[in-house]
């Protein structure tokens, strides 16, 4: 049985690519993933992956759908908020109501990272749910994978200091 580390990318709507892909890997060519690694829409389907959650994740791409996501859009009034301050144009808390929900860092079993980056240092961050703060902490680990998500001026950096200092899309 061949063994590989799974690297998944950012890109939105490619994550159910991704999805069907790595389906094909496991189940028609007998891979077995020891690490995996994620970035953004990768991020989602890595968690999902190394949790073992396949049908799951078959399910939520086979469902879901933009309110899911974010709420809000690009508008006249959207871009006269970001000109006095707003700092996104849409709001992400539906993926966060359903990563709270969706994502248990205890069920994960194979090696995972999840990229992020800080747009304060432009350093590239990663979350590793075994390390500390996340092992610790699990709803800090969710807002990691929430925070590998943000596309800046779509949705608001992740802020939750000192953890999280305008944490941004990793890809």
């Amino acid at each position: 049985m061949p063994t590989a580390a799974l690297v998944l990318s950012g890109g939105g709507a490619k994550g159910a690519f991704q999805v069907m892909a790595e389906k094909y890997a496991r189940e028609q060519k007998n891979y077995k993933w020891n690490i995996i690694a994620g970035v953004s829409v990768g991020a989602l389907n890595g968690v999902m992956i190394a949790s073992e959650q396949y049908q799951r994740l078959e399910q939520i791409w086979n469902t879901i759908s933009n309110d899911q996501v974010y709420t809000g859009g690009l508008n006249y009034w959207s871009v006269m908020k970001i000109i006095f301050g707003a700092k996104s144009f849409y709001d992400n808390d539906p993926l966060r109501r359903m990563i709270e929900l969706e994502i248990d860092p205890s069920k994960i079993k194979t090696i995972l990272k999840i990229g992020y980056v800080s747009l304060l240092s432009g350093e590239y961050l990663i979350a590793d749910p075994t390390q500390h703060p996340y092992v610790d902490n699990p709803l800090l680990f969710k807002q990691a994978v929430l925070a590998s998500t943000v596309m800046p001026i779509i949705w608001t950096p992740e802020n939750n200091p000192p953890y999280f200092r305008a944490a941004i899309d990793g890809g």
